[in-house]
C-alpha cells in the first residue's frame, strides 16, 4: 500500500443519517473511512503454462 489517507465527514452530513448518540459512539470507536492508493506490478517471468496468457 503505497497512501492511506482517513476520510473525514463532518457532523453536519452525519447528522443527516445518525443520532447525535451514534455519531459520538462512531468517533470513540476509532473506526473510520479510508482511501487507499495500492500498487502492484506483474512479474517480469512466466511461471507456468498459462500465466502470462
Amino acid at each position: 500500500m503505497q497512501k492511506e489517507k482517513l476520510i473525514v465527514i463532518p457532523d453536519n452530513i452525519l447528522e443527516n443519517y445518525f443520532t447525535k448518540d451514534e455519531i459520538e459512539a462512531y468517533k470513540k470507536s476509532g473506526t473510520g473511512i479510508y482511501s487507499i492508493t495500492l500498487y502492484g506490478e506483474k512479474t517480469k517471468t512466466c511461471c507456468g503454462t498459462d500465466c502470462c496468457n
